[in-house]
Protein backbone atom coordinates (compact mmCIF):
# COMPACT_ATOMS: atom_id res chain seq x y z
CA UNK A 1 0.00 0.00 0.00
CA UNK A 2 2.88 2.36 0.78
CA UNK A 3 4.26 1.50 -2.64
CA UNK A 4 0.93 2.35 -4.28
CA UNK A 5 0.80 5.66 -2.44
CA UNK A 6 4.38 6.44 -3.46
CA UNK A 7 3.64 5.72 -7.13
CA UNK A 8 0.49 7.85 -7.07
CA UNK A 9 2.36 10.71 -5.37
CA UNK A 10 5.08 10.53 -8.03
CA UNK A 11 2.37 10.66 -10.69
CA UNK A 12 0.90 13.78 -9.07
CA UNK A 13 4.33 15.45 -8.99
CA UNK A 14 4.96 14.64 -12.66
CA UNK A 15 1.54 15.95 -13.66
CA UNK A 16 2.09 19.13 -11.63
CA UNK A 17 5.40 19.69 -13.43
CA UNK A 18 3.66 19.22 -16.78
CA UNK A 19 0.90 21.65 -15.81
CA UNK A 20 3.52 24.29 -14.97
CA UNK A 21 5.19 23.74 -18.36
CA UNK A 22 1.88 23.99 -20.23
CA UNK A 23 0.91 27.11 -18.27
CA UNK A 24 4.23 28.71 -19.27
CA UNK A 25 3.55 27.87 -22.92
CA UNK A 26 0.11 29.46 -22.76
CA UNK A 27 1.46 32.53 -20.97
CA UNK A 28 3.98 33.14 -23.78
CA UNK A 29 1.80 32.05 -26.70
CA UNK A 30 1.61 35.61 -27.99
CA UNK A 31 5.31 36.38 -27.57
CA UNK A 32 7.42 36.81 -30.71
CA UNK A 33 9.99 34.06 -31.17
CA UNK A 34 8.92 31.99 -28.16
CA UNK A 35 9.41 28.25 -28.62
CA UNK A 36 7.01 25.94 -26.78
CA UNK A 37 8.48 23.77 -24.02
CA UNK A 38 7.86 20.04 -24.48
CA UNK A 39 8.23 17.16 -22.04
CA UNK A 40 11.17 14.79 -22.56
CA UNK A 41 12.55 11.84 -20.65
CA UNK A 42 15.53 14.02 -19.78
CA UNK A 43 13.52 17.07 -18.77
CA UNK A 44 11.84 20.00 -20.50
CA UNK A 45 13.15 20.95 -23.93
CA UNK A 46 12.21 23.68 -26.45
CA UNK A 47 10.19 22.64 -29.48
CA UNK A 48 12.61 23.34 -32.32
CA UNK A 49 10.06 24.23 -34.99
CA UNK A 50 9.34 27.53 -36.73
CA UNK A 51 6.39 29.71 -35.88
CA UNK A 52 4.24 31.50 -38.43
CA UNK A 53 5.62 34.64 -40.08
CA UNK A 54 3.59 37.83 -39.88
CA UNK A 55 4.03 41.30 -41.32
CA UNK A 56 5.32 43.86 -38.85
CA UNK A 57 5.16 47.64 -38.56
CA UNK A 58 8.56 47.77 -36.87
CA UNK A 59 11.26 49.47 -38.98
CA UNK A 60 13.97 47.07 -37.80
CA UNK A 61 12.11 43.76 -37.45
CA UNK A 62 13.50 40.52 -38.85
CA UNK A 63 12.38 36.92 -39.20
CA UNK A 64 14.30 33.75 -40.05
CA UNK A 65 13.06 31.35 -42.71
CA UNK A 66 14.73 28.03 -41.97
CA UNK A 67 17.09 27.00 -39.20
CA UNK A 68 19.40 29.10 -37.08
CA UNK A 69 19.20 31.88 -34.52
CA UNK A 70 20.13 35.52 -34.26
CA UNK A 71 23.27 36.18 -32.21
CA UNK A 72 22.62 38.80 -29.53
CA UNK A 73 24.76 40.36 -26.84
CA UNK A 74 24.19 42.11 -23.53
CA UNK A 75 27.22 43.25 -21.64
CA UNK A 76 29.68 40.37 -21.92
CA UNK A 77 26.94 37.76 -22.37
CA UNK A 78 26.12 36.11 -25.69
CA UNK A 79 22.68 34.69 -26.43
CA UNK A 80 20.72 33.15 -29.29
CA UNK A 81 17.13 33.85 -30.28
CA UNK A 82 14.49 33.51 -32.98
CA UNK A 83 12.81 36.71 -31.78
CA UNK A 84 13.65 39.42 -34.30
CA UNK A 85 11.83 42.43 -32.84
CA UNK A 86 14.50 45.15 -32.70
CA UNK A 87 14.71 48.91 -32.56
CA UNK A 88 17.62 51.27 -33.12
CA UNK A 89 19.13 52.80 -30.00
CA UNK A 90 21.17 56.00 -29.60
CA UNK A 91 24.44 54.10 -30.12
CA UNK A 92 23.25 52.62 -33.42
CA UNK A 93 22.68 49.11 -32.12
CA UNK A 94 19.61 47.09 -33.01
CA UNK A 95 18.27 46.11 -29.58
CA UNK A 96 15.27 44.26 -28.17
CA UNK A 97 13.18 45.37 -25.21
CA UNK A 98 15.41 43.47 -22.75
CA UNK A 99 18.54 45.31 -23.91
CA UNK A 100 20.10 42.53 -26.02
CA UNK A 101 21.59 43.90 -29.22
CA UNK A 102 22.10 42.17 -32.54
CA UNK A 103 25.76 41.21 -32.86
CA UNK A 104 27.92 42.34 -35.76
CA UNK A 105 25.88 45.36 -36.88
CA UNK A 106 25.98 49.02 -35.89
CA UNK A 107 23.96 51.63 -37.78
CA UNK A 108 25.86 54.89 -38.44
CA UNK A 109 24.18 58.09 -37.21
CA UNK A 110 23.76 59.50 -40.73
CA UNK A 111 21.58 56.57 -41.79
CA UNK A 112 18.02 57.60 -42.57
CA UNK A 113 16.67 54.20 -43.63
CA UNK A 114 17.60 50.58 -43.05
CA UNK A 115 17.00 47.47 -45.12
CA UNK A 116 18.14 43.88 -44.74
CA UNK A 117 18.26 41.62 -47.78
CA UNK A 118 17.18 37.97 -47.67
CA UNK A 119 20.84 36.92 -47.73
CA UNK A 120 21.65 39.01 -44.66
CA UNK A 121 23.23 42.03 -46.35
CA UNK A 122 22.52 45.15 -44.29
CA UNK A 123 21.91 48.32 -46.32
CA UNK A 124 21.40 51.94 -45.30
CA UNK A 125 20.50 55.11 -47.16
CA UNK A 126 21.63 58.60 -46.21
CA UNK A 127 20.63 62.10 -47.18
CA UNK A 128 23.34 62.47 -49.82
CA UNK A 129 23.79 58.87 -51.01
CA UNK A 130 21.74 55.96 -52.18
CA UNK A 131 21.67 52.53 -50.64
CA UNK A 132 25.03 51.26 -49.40
CA UNK A 133 26.06 48.06 -47.68
CA UNK A 134 27.44 48.28 -44.14
CA UNK A 135 27.70 44.60 -43.23
CA UNK A 136 26.11 41.18 -43.39
CA UNK A 137 24.24 39.25 -40.72
CA UNK A 138 25.09 35.63 -40.04
CA UNK A 139 23.03 33.10 -38.13
CA UNK A 140 24.15 30.70 -35.41
CA UNK A 141 23.39 27.02 -35.98
CA UNK A 142 23.84 24.19 -33.48
CA UNK A 143 24.30 20.44 -33.79
CA UNK A 144 21.59 19.92 -31.12
CA UNK A 145 19.57 23.16 -30.74
CA UNK A 146 17.03 21.41 -28.50
CA UNK A 147 19.68 21.44 -25.75
CA UNK A 148 20.17 25.20 -25.69
CA UNK A 149 19.52 26.47 -22.18
CA UNK A 150 16.94 29.25 -21.68
CA UNK A 151 18.11 32.58 -20.28
CA UNK A 152 14.62 34.05 -20.48
CA UNK A 153 11.47 33.37 -22.51
CA UNK A 154 13.12 33.88 -25.92
CA UNK A 155 16.90 34.03 -25.33
CA UNK A 156 19.04 30.89 -24.97
CA UNK A 157 22.69 30.16 -24.35
CA UNK A 158 24.91 27.40 -25.70
CA UNK A 159 25.63 24.31 -23.61
CA UNK A 160 27.96 21.34 -23.91
CA UNK A 161 25.04 19.27 -25.18
CA UNK A 162 23.94 21.81 -27.80
CA UNK A 163 27.47 22.11 -29.11
CA UNK A 164 29.21 25.38 -30.02
CA UNK A 165 27.59 27.85 -32.42
CA UNK A 166 28.45 27.62 -36.10
CA UNK A 167 28.04 31.00 -37.81
CA UNK A 168 26.59 30.59 -41.30
CA UNK A 169 25.72 32.99 -44.08
CA UNK A 170 22.13 33.34 -45.23
CA UNK A 171 20.95 32.52 -48.71
CA UNK A 172 22.09 29.93 -51.18
CA UNK A 173 20.38 26.73 -52.25
CA UNK A 174 20.38 25.16 -48.77
CA UNK A 175 20.79 28.16 -46.46
CA UNK A 176 18.23 29.94 -44.33
CA UNK A 177 17.04 33.38 -45.39
CA UNK A 178 15.86 36.53 -43.64
CA UNK A 179 12.63 38.46 -44.07
CA UNK A 180 12.86 42.16 -43.30
CA UNK A 181 9.70 43.75 -41.91
CA UNK A 182 8.35 40.43 -40.62
CA UNK A 183 8.32 38.59 -37.29
CA UNK A 184 8.11 34.94 -36.32
CA UNK A 185 5.26 34.30 -33.92
CA UNK A 186 5.36 31.77 -31.11
CA UNK A 187 5.12 28.12 -32.20
CA UNK A 188 2.71 27.36 -29.35
CA UNK A 189 -0.51 25.74 -30.56
CA UNK A 190 -3.27 27.04 -28.30
CA UNK A 191 -5.60 24.14 -29.15
CA UNK A 192 -2.93 21.49 -28.52
CA UNK A 193 -1.87 23.19 -25.28
CA UNK A 194 -5.43 23.33 -23.96
CA UNK A 195 -6.06 19.68 -24.84
CA UNK A 196 -2.77 18.71 -23.18
CA UNK A 197 -3.76 20.69 -20.08
CA UNK A 198 -7.11 18.89 -19.80
CA UNK A 199 -5.43 15.49 -20.17
CA UNK A 200 -2.78 16.36 -17.60
CA UNK A 201 -5.39 17.63 -15.13
CA UNK A 202 -7.21 14.30 -15.41
CA UNK A 203 -3.96 12.45 -14.78
CA UNK A 204 -3.31 14.60 -11.72
CA UNK A 205 -6.82 14.00 -10.38
CA UNK A 206 -6.57 10.23 -10.99
CA UNK A 207 -3.29 10.05 -9.07
CA UNK A 208 -4.73 12.21 -6.28
CA UNK A 209 -7.57 9.70 -5.92
CA UNK A 210 -4.96 6.94 -5.86
CA UNK A 211 -3.21 8.64 -2.95
CA UNK A 212 -6.51 9.00 -1.10
CA UNK A 213 -7.44 5.36 -1.73
CA UNK A 214 -4.03 4.11 -0.58
CA UNK A 215 -4.25 6.30 2.52
CA UNK A 216 -7.72 4.93 3.33
CA UNK A 217 -6.55 1.32 2.90
CA UNK A 218 -3.56 2.00 5.13
CA UNK A 219 -5.84 3.49 7.76
CA UNK A 220 -8.13 0.44 7.64
CA UNK A 221 -5.17 -1.91 7.90
CA UNK A 222 -3.87 -0.05 10.94
CA UNK A 223 -7.29 -0.23 12.59
CA UNK A 224 -7.48 -4.00 11.96
CA UNK A 225 -4.06 -4.51 13.52
CA UNK A 226 -5.13 -2.59 16.60
CA UNK A 227 -8.34 -4.59 16.79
Amino acid sequence: MNRAMEQAAMGMAAAQHDLERITENLAHAGEVGFQARIADAQGTLPLVAPGKLERSDGPCDLAIVGTGSFVVQRGGEVGYTRAGSFHRDAAGHLVNTAGWHLAGIRIPPQALRLHVEDDGRVLISTEHAGWQRIGRLRLACFAAPEYLAPVDATICRATDRSGPPMLVACGGAQGSTLRFGMLETSNVSMISAMMEMLTTQRIYEANAKGVQAADELLRLANNLQRG
